[in-house]
């Protein structure tokens, strides 16, 4: 009676260490845990370039002295962009890493990220063959194109030659998208054609709403409508122009010469 109780003891406590201290030779076999990558820092290195990154121009890199001086304004010392100037890829390269691209798509289906670069690059061949020999509907120029989301006409893809702050009108997407009621009337997602939206003609004081109607960056601007003449809140100086008040302060407009 005793040696069957020691015994049956002696199983428990063996089998009570096996579960507090496995043997070594166990443990040995069990594979170590992959360490997760430590989350990037402003400090770290920077990713690696991308293949298909866009040409840096001049204007680009005027727009990221721009962003840097005002961080250094603000006392950010580390710059969160990893801005360098010597990022310029060409376009023969952009070509190139279509097929890559696509490649790995095919090897990874589900994956978000590729999902969204396959589907830029699918967007923008579409749009390259939708523009194939068509000319620019503001400036006529026949060069690198586009099509406006608000009203699908064919306008220069030049948004890189805005520099900021500029106020200046070299950009034909710019000036349609920032100046114009059919760009306004899209982006809040009005119903219906923008030129007999009420909602757009209540929503802006009326000079604001003349100019963006009838400007010459409308593709279709409206007719035998009254424009209403700003005013310099310094000097007086009064115009139906509206480029010739770049800013817009407290105290009204303000004409280029009396820029605060």
């Amino acid at each position: 009676m005793m040696k069957s109780l020691l015994a049956n003891n002696k199983r428990s406590i063996s089998s009570w260490c096996l579960l507090i201290a496995p043997p070594k030779q166990a443990a040995a076999k069990k594979k170590p845990a992959k360490q997760e990558p430590a989350a990037a820092s402003w400090s770290s290195a920077p990713p690696k370039k991308s293949s298909s990154s866009s040409k840096v121009t001049p204007a680009i890199l005027e727009n990221r002295k721009i962003i840097t001086d005002m961080l250094g304004r603000m006392g950010i010392k580390e710059n969160p962009f990893n801005f360098s100037d010597d990022d310029e890829d060409s376009e023969d390269s952009e070509d190139d890493s279509d097929e890559e691209d696509i490649e790995d798509v095919i090897s990874t289906p589900g994956s978000k990220q590729q999902n969204s670069k396959a589907d830029e690059k699918a967007k923008k061949k579409t749009l390259e063959a939708s523009t194939k020999g068509e000319k620019c509907g503001l400036c006529g120029k026949s060069g690198k194109l586009t099509r406006t989301p608000c009203c699908n006409n064919v306008i220069c893809d030049d948004w890189d030659n805005y520099v900021l702050f500029s106020q200046a009108n070299n950009s034909c997407s710019r000036n349609h998208d920032r100046n114009t009621v059919c760009s306004v009337h899209y982006m809040q997602k009005h119903g219906g054609p923008w030129q007999t939206c009420q909602v757009c003609k209540r929503g802006s004081p009326p000079a604001m709403y003349a100019h963006g109607a009838t400007n010459k960056y409308n593709f279709s601007p409206l007719k035998n409508v009254k424009l209403i003449p700003f005013k310099c809140a310094m000097c007086g100086h009064t115009s139906t122009d509206k480029f010739d008040f770049p800013t817009v302060g407290s105290g009204g407009y303000y004409c280029k010469k009396c820029i605060p």
